[in-house]
């Protein structure tokens, strides 16, 4: 894929930048490869490459000249060491040549290829969506292989089954028992997506070298014959100052086979959809929502809010206090069987005080706006 940059300045004198990227498949000595490597300006080389038997980005960078490339491979950090050198000549759709590192050299061979060219086996998932997915994780994607896990657990008569991905270890579930097959369909899915795509992010992570971390997490899985919920916990480190972690809420209508968030389970007074008008949302978010979440949970757990002392420069972060409507205001909402759990978002230094596990709300405070659609199924779960 070639792109031409048009650069205006200077009484408007056209230059020209030339980029090209180039998707690659091969070996390095006998070690399947995939690559995509960036050419800028005809002189820059970067861009990342993974062995299939890992999924897992490596990234480099350098120079080309005459159709010689010349790169470095191990992290875009300059504090990183870059041991390992690629040195190829490019001919036609082919590059080749060899590869250094400790010592060890082994030839190098790669072909142009397009994601025409792939063979991935999860596209026919309706609910796998490879919108901005380059071709390198396209790629990746279609490696993913599950193995079943001995593990089953068993909600309300709902038999979950254990699945590992293989490159990543990440274990998820998939129903097997408890549901009208169409059901079972739509949630296996659902999953088979999320698994993927949890083993996409995985194999991006790759900016902290030797010391990149990243895994997935389910929790707090709630069943029976009207919905499927849980979180995912992802904890990472992919390079930067810091190690962080995010925890996301899974809301599955098993009626309607398909997933619910927070604004399609409570609405309250004013309510208007993220998709009708974003800024009457929200606002409706900031003025209406997050007030009332702040209130009702300050009144059911009174030990989480508390006034700030105005002598203190900064707010003790071991305490975590919640009581700012701020912090509520984009919350999603977890379906358990105790009520609807809420999520706070604090600032990045605050992280760990987020998605706490004591923010539930009980199904019959609630009720009056509950969405008309789900409110008997969600009253349903308390008796």
């Amino acid at each position: 894929m070639k792109t031409l940059i048009f650069l205006c300045f200077l009484g408007c004198m056209p230059l020209f930048a030339l980029s090209e990227t180039v998707f690659l498949k091969g070996t390095v000595g006998k070690s399947p490869v995939v690559m995509l490597l960036e050419i800028e300006d005809g002189e820059k080389v970067y861009g990342n490459y993974f062995y299939t038997r890992t999924g897992l980005n490596i990234p480099f960078e350098g120079v080309t000249l005459d159709k010689k490339f010349s790169f470095h491979a191990g992290s875009h950090f300059i504090d990183k060491e870059q041991q390992e050198l690629f040195v190829l000549d490019r001919s036609a759709n082919s590059f080749t040549g060899k590869w250094t590192f400790k010592g060890k050299t082994l030839p190098v061979k790669l072909e142009q290829i397009t994601r025409d060219q792939v063979e991935h086996p999860y596209t026919v998932n309706p609910l796998f969506d490879v919108d901005g997915y380059d071709d390198l994780d396209y790629y990746r994607s279609s490696l993913a292989e599950f193995k079943r896990l001995d593990s089953v657990t068993v909600i309300n008569g709902i038999s979950l089954q254990w699945f590992r991905e293989t490159h990543s270890g990440f274990d998820m579930f998939r129903v097997v028992k408890g549901l009208p097959m169409d059901q079972i369909t739509f949630v296996n899915n659902y999953m088979e997506a999320l698994q993927i795509n949890a083993f996409k992010d995985y194999g991006q992570c790759s900016f902290g070298g030797d010391e990149a971390d990243y895994s997935a997490d389910i929790a707090s899985i709630f069943a029976n014959g009207d919905f499927l919920s849980f979180a995912v916990g992802y904890s990472y480190y992919c390079g930067g100052a810091h190690p962080d972690f995010s925890i996301v809420y899974h809301n599955l209508s098993l009626k309607k086979k398909q997933p619910l968030n927070a604004d399609e389970i409570l609405q309250f007074e004013g309510y208007v959809s993220q998709e009708e008008n974003y800024s009457l949302w929200s606002i409706y978010r900031e003025t209406t929502f997050g007030p009332i979440v702040n209130g009702a949970l300050k009144a059911a757990y009174p030990g989480y809010f508390f006034e700030d002392d105005p002598e203190t420069e900064e707010d003790d972060i071991e305490d975590c206090n919640y009581n700012d409507p701020a912090l509520w205001e984009f919350s999603d909402v977890l379906i358990t069987s105790s009520g609807l759990q809420f999520n706070a978002y604090f600032a990045r230094y605050m992280r760990s005080c987020d998605s706490p596990e004591w923010a539930v709300l009980p199904f019959d405070e609630l009720k009056e706006f509950l969405n008309p659609e789900y409110k008997d199924a969600l009253l349903k779960i308390a008796e």
